[in-house]
């Protein structure tokens, strides 16, 4: 399960580059929750969480954060943000992935969206 949350966090981190964002860090854990990506977009610190669904069946990949998540997100990103003694323009967004991954660990997307200041 893990291997398929790697190949979206790594498709993710590909379009965020894409996207003119400068990648900070992954994986920033801390008691109660993670953060999948911390990255610079301009002058925003940007705490990004990456969904992967196969389908859009049961809902965007978007609406699977969910108000818990969110404050988990909040109080790492506190914790950041005091870690590395930063008081700067912050934002969340959530970088949503339809696809699936193949048999040899390949991503194969239908739809990527970088949803800014998501919450």
């Amino acid at each position: 399960m893990r291997a398929i949350g790697n190949a979206g966090e790594d498709y993710a981190v590909k379009i965020l580059k894409k996207n003119k964002y400068k990648i900070v860090e992954r994986n920033f854990t801390v008691r109660g929750g993670e953060i999948d990506i911390i990255a610079k977009d301009g002058e925003y610190l940007v705490f990004t969480e990456v969904k992967l669904r196969k389908s859009t069946d049961f809902g965007r990949p978007s609406e699977y954060v969910g108000v818990k998540k969110q404050d988990n997100l909040r109080t790492a990103a506190l914790l950041y943000m005091k870690k590395i003694e930063y008081d700067g323009l912050c934002r969340f967004d959530v970088v949503e992935i339809v696809g699936e991954v193949n048999e040899k660990g390949k991503l194969i997307t239908s739809e990527v969206n970088i949803i800014k200041n998501a919450f």
